[in-house]
C-alpha cells in the first residue's frame, strides 16, 4: 500500500477509539519518525498517552535504546525506519 492511499486522520482516529497505549504510541512514533503527519495531528495522539515506558519491537534486542517524547524504549533506528519507509 503507498503512503499516498493511507487515510492518515481515520487511522489516528481508529488508534484512539482502540484506545491502547502501546498501540498510540508506536503509532506516533512511526508517523513522526517517517514526517508522515503534522504536529497537530501527532499532537492528538500525544494527549492519549501515559507516563509508562513501553519497547518499541519487543522481538529486538534492547541493548542500543534511546527514549523518546512518545515515551517509547526504542530500539530501531531512525535510519532503518527511514530505509523501510521508502520502500
Amino acid at each position: 500500500m503507498q503512503k499516498e492511499n493511507i487515510n492518515y486522520d481515520k487511522l489516528i482516529a481508529y488508534a484512539i477509539k482502540f484506545n491502547k497505549n502501546i498501540v498510540i504510541k508506536r503509532l506516533g512514533h512511526i508517523l513522526e519518525i517517517l514526517k508522515l503527519q503534522s504536529s497537530e495531528s501527532l499532537n492528538k495522539l500525544k494527549t492519549q498517552i501515559n507516563d509508562k515506558y513501553y519497547v518499541l519491537d519487543p522481538l529486538l534486542d534492547t541493548k542500543e535504546t534511546y527514549k523518546n517524547s512518545w515515551k517509547l524504549i526504542v530500539n530501531i533506528s531512525p535510519q532503518e525506519f527511514e530505509k523501510t519507509g521508502t520502500t
